[in-house]
């Protein structure tokens, strides 16, 4: 009979996993992923969670090491619908939650009371059995939601955090994440007093329910007897009867993380040949094609997709790019205003609709969804990228103050973006602030002291100011970058021109010409020549 504690346990860390992965996808629904829905998350049938790593390899891994082998699920959410970061935060508290809530329900019969020494005398074994199960249950469901909210990337607890990380901090970290688990394990694994010690937090809290530990050792012993063979049955139960889609699916997702492009799409066939609808595989299959730059088979997977996902809007979007680069930019626009009008609250929407309509030289049109996306909620990366693009709007509409001042609010929230920095100087230009556009383009040297065209422009500016020593050498920091750009060499004759270098002036000129003789007529046109025309040797 001893064996009905595997059985218990099993059954009640499924029901766990539904309570966590249903927990991620309702909160997502709420928070603007309805994709959920149609991927089917926004139920309690555990073959729907199914994850080739979580469900299956990593339960076997953890019995080769003679630890607890209960498989894991995922669902799949697409954080650009989620309308902001708090809701990005709240989808990965959501399972925690939901965990803390299923040990709460499961600690109500001990919190009445009901333990070893208040069994029904009539039926002994029986209520052991269920005693032990229960305990050992929220013994381990608390383990692990203190185990998921460590912030480390790939857990829950790191999810909630990453949304208020500076962009940088996140894109490295995400580079990190597809080993996190493994970090994981390897602390638990070779750390042993980190191991025990998140162990003794979950014991403490599982006493302060009212549970006694020594029956959630007891069902932790018992269950460990028997359930090699049990979760074996259960993994491979998952295995026969779970989504094979899903499998070849989550190989083909390996292989795009590691930019295997090719490889990645002969898997999405293959799930695609046993599924004809699973919408995933054909927005994924649109992803790698895109990569392979077989753009109008891209298309045509994402459409596919879009005829099984009509409200997915990163569908949309996704179309909605290709066909930009293709610069067929009327079905662009059309597959971006779809996207607004399904999804009119979604921020980065109205940010990429307004990039297109920046790319076509719409300057009032890309403004207002420049302003609509400002007026929501973005990220601070997409905030601070769509002052700069409002700013680059303003500009072409000649409201250089405007602009100035737009460039400005994408500064303050990254202060060390060099192509902001690059840009205010270009605007400070047309204001004719010369030295608030010289320490503008210092500042972006600081994060990018290679980019030769900086250098030129900090030479344009050294010039104006009449520091022409400075903007020589200037000019020479650009030319040990870029010794072939014609204008570098042009703008360095003009400043040994304006020194009265007469010599060198004519070299670099003619340094210039050989580049580019187009540079000839400018140089005769240009009154900084002047003293260079009078001489034989000009060119």
């Amino acid at each position: 009979m001893l064996w009905l504690v595997a059985v218990f346990v099993s059954l009640g860390w499924v029901l766990s996993l539904c309570f966590h992965e249903f927990g991620h996808a309702l909160i997502a629904y709420w928070g603007g992923d309805t994709s959920v829905k149609e991927k089917g998350y926004l139920t309690f049938n555990p073959l729907k969670y199914t994850d080739p790593g979580l469900s299956l390899v990593l339960p076997i891994f953890f019995l080769l090491l003679g630890g607890i082998a209960l498989p894991g699920g995922a669902v799949y959410i697409n954080q650009k619908l989620l309308r902001d970061r708090k809701w990005q935060s709240a989808v990965s508290a959501a399972g925690p939650l939901a965990n803390i809530l299923v040990v709460l329900f499961f600690s109500i019969p001990f919190q009445l009371g009901w333990n070893q020494v208040t069994l029904d005398r009539n039926n002994v074994l029986n209520s052991a059995i269920l005693s032990a199960s229960l305990a050992f249950l929220i013994l381990i469901n608390t383990y692990v939601v203190i185990l998921n909210l460590l912030p480390l990337p790939s857990l829950d607890g790191y999810g909630i955090i990453e949304p208020w990380l500076p962009p940088a901090w996140q894109r490295q970290f995400r580079q990190f994440g597809q080993y996190g688990i493994w970090v994981l394990i390897a602390l638990l694994w070779f750390v042993q007093p980190f191991n025990q010690l998140l162990w003794n937090v979950a014991r403490a809290i599982t006493e302060s329910l009212g549970v006694p530990l020594e029956t959630a050792l007891v069902g932790g012993e018992i269950f460990r007897q028997y359930s090699f063979l049990l979760v074996g049955v259960l993994i491979l139960g998952l295995w026969i009867f779970g989504s094979k889609e899903k499998r070849w699916y989550g190989k083909g997702n390996n292989w795009a993380g590691m930019k295997r492009y090719a490889k990645a799409l002969d898997c999405y066939e293959k799930a695609l040949a046993i599924n004809a609808n699973f919408a995933e595989a054909w927005q994924a299959k649109g992803y790698v094609l895109t990569q392979l730059q077989r753009y109008e088979e891209a298309i045509a997977a994402y459409d596919r997709a879009i005829s099984l996902q009509p409200q997915n809007t990163s569908l949309l979007m996704a179309r909605g790019e290709i066909l930009q680069a293709l610069q067929r930019q009327e079905e662009a626009i059309a597959s971006f205003d779809r996207a607004v009008e399904l999804q009119p609250e979604n921020a980065e929407v109205w940010f990429y609709r307004g990039s297109l309509l920046l790319d076509l030289q719409q300057w009032e049109n890309a403004l207002l969804s420049f302003d609509r996306a400002l007026a929501l909620s973005l990220p601070r990366d997409k905030t601070a990228m769509t002052w700069y693009s409002r700013s680059y709007a303003l500009a072409q509409l000649k409201q250089d103050k405007a602009a100035l001042e737009a460039c400005d609010r994408a500064l303050k929230l990254d202060p060390n973006s060099y192509t902001y920095l690059i840009w205010r100087g270009d605007l400070l230009a047309s204001l004719n602030r010369s030295e608030e556009r010289l320490a503008a383009y210092n500042r972006a040297l600081k994060f990018k002291p290679n980019l030769a065209q900086l250098w030129l422009k900090r030479g344009e500016v050294l010039r104006q100011l009449q520091r022409y020593e400075e903007a020589i050498a200037s000019c020479a920091r650009a030319l040990a970058l870029e010794p072939k750009t014609a204008e570098i060499w042009y703008e360095q004759a003009r400043c040994y021109c304006l020194q009265g270098n007469i010599e060198r002036a004519i070299e670099s000129l003619k340094s210039a010409i050989a580049i580019d003789s187009r540079y000839r007529e400018l140089a005769i046109a240009n009154p900084d020549f002047t003293a260079a025309r009078q001489k034989n040797s000009f060119p």
